[in-house]
């Protein structure tokens, strides 16, 4: 079954609210599979994954896992962890824009989410590769959550009644294309947890990037982050 596009929104903001504590666990081993591949000279859009042609052959899910960040991608202390998303299995049913599944098929997927025990600042990542056609609908779905769910709330087994608050948020335009929003989330009694999350468009390939820390997150930060996200995809093909 494929899995969510934005699970890895649901999963920063459960890192977040627990400080990446016991319920983020390292991860027992982070092998980056695949070696990157030489890009190709032709620009991206040509065929439909966005590739040199029609009959190109688009990432592998060991290319795209190839190609995610990784700790010494990042500031020093981020470590690769794994959460299970299901203390937040109500943000779905809340705001079904964020749980959508991208547009059409999805012939290869990866994530991974990066904590920084030191602090409670999380990195979440997804990359999917689907045609360019697919990825421009899922691209321009994303971009409207702003204004479908600017504010709601749902009921979570970690932290009851969660209140969203979702507003649009610029960012420096990268590939076919780069659309973003800040989510401020606070619980009843708790102390509020932040989120930028951005979604970059590269021909075929669809960048989700998620930043959530306790204390409201730098554009600046979240820019550098994603930048560095695109670059690695953008070397690769």
């Amino acid at each position: 079954m494929r899995r969510r596009f934005t699970s890895g929104l649901a999963c920063g903001l459960t890192a977040v609210i627990v400080g990446a504590g016991p319920a983020a666990r390292p991860a027992a081993s982070a092998p980056i599979p695949g070696t990157p591949t030489a890009r190709s000279a032709v620009p991206a859009g040509a065929g439909p994954y966005g590739l040199a042609s029609a009959a190109a052959r688009p990432p592998s899910r060991a290319q795209l896992t190839a190609a995610l960040l990784k700790p010494s991608d990042l500031p020093r202390g981020f470590k690769v962890v794994k959460l299970d998303p299901g203390s937040l299995s109500g943000l779905d049913e809340a705001c079904p824009a964020l749980a959508a599944a991208p547009a059409g098929r999805v012939s290869a997927e990866a994530e991974r989410l990066l904590a920084n025990p030191g602090t409670t600042e999380v990195v979440a990542e997804t990359l999917a590769q689907t045609s360019v056609k697919s990825a421009r609908e899922t691209f321009r779905q994303f971009s409207l959550i702003p204004r479908q769910c600017p504010s709601f709330s749902f009921q979570s087994s970690l932290l009851g009644i969660i209140t969203v608050t979702i507003t649009p948020l610029p960012l420096r335009r990268l590939g076919s294309g780069t659309t973003a929003m800040r989510i401020k989330a606070e619980g009843s009694p708790g102390q509020p947890v932040y989120l930028n999350s951005a979604l970059v468009r590269y021909g075929g390939t669809l960048i989700s990037l998620q930043n959530g820390s306790d204390g409201p997150v730098k554009q600046s930060t979240t820019q550098k982050y994603v930048s560095r996200a695109y670059a690695k995809v953008h070397a690769r093909w």
